[in-house]
């Protein structure tokens, strides 16, 4: 037996949420505010090489504040790039990420630069040893160094990445 006090109960609570949501709902109605509607929109330029690879470019001026005199001053300020040496013959390339010898391309003004010549009979004779990486400081407009391997920049040798060196045009030379 249910006692009739528990169905007036239930009743009275029902009604009452009724009612309740019913005042809830005029007054969040009426505090709205309408805002004025911006549309913005934009274009995002997709340079797949920056977002494939991590380059760094030395321009003429980088090199003259850094007082660069041989081709090791020239990436010190270069994270992961060193160059490597062939004893008192300077520079014989460059180390990039752990890579270096005929792994890492090296370009003056996208011509590619010979591998190393480093044959057994050539060792008694440091003379014959060629070095990859003789380029004049002063000649040079801008040094571009690409960590990992592009084939598209560089050819299918860059496997550590590259080193490609743009020299002076005559115009250069009688703007300064």
């Amino acid at each position: 037996m249910q006692s009739p006090l528990l169905h007036k109960t239930v009743l009275a609570l029902l009604i009452g949420a009724a009612v309740s949501q019913a005042a809830l709902a005029q007054t969040t109605q009426s505090n709205l505010q309408e805002l004025a509607t911006a549309e913005v929109s934009a274009e995002e330029a997709i340079n797949t090489k920056a977002n494939t690879q991590q380059s760094q470019r030395l321009s003429a001026t980088d090199l003259k504040l850094q007082q660069a005199q041989h081709i090791a001053d020239t990436v010190r300020f270069v994270p992961g790039v060193t160059t490597t040496y062939m004893g008192r013959f300077g520079s014989n390339g460059f180390n990039i990420r752990g890579l270096d010898g005929d792994r890492v391309a090296i370009t003056v003004d996208g011509l590619s630069l010979g591998e190393t010549l480093d044959p057994p009979t050539f060792v008694a004779y440091e003379f014959f040893r060629s070095a990859r990486g003789g380029v004049d400081i002063d000649a040079l407009k801008q040094i571009e160094i690409i960590k990992g391997a592009d084939a598209i920049a560089a050819g299918s040798g860059a496997l550590g990445g590259a080193v490609l060196f743009v020299t002076k045009d005559p115009a250069d030379y009688l703007a300064a």
